[in-house]
């Protein structure tokens, strides 16, 4: 019993780490995006 709930909380814990990696991952996303479009902006020969 105590074996099965050790098994679980692990479950729990890799797939919670997973989700903080998508989210990271999404932050880290937006930001180059953003960085991206503010140096298109600032680009004097951006069209």
């Amino acid at each position: 019993m105590l074996w099965r709930l050790m098994s679980c909380r692990r479950t729990m814990c890799r797939r919670r780490r997973i989700v903080l990696k998508e989210l990271v991952d999404e932050q880290t996303i937006q930001m180059a995006i953003r960085e991206a479009t503010e140096q298109a902006c600032s680009n004097p020969n951006y069209p």
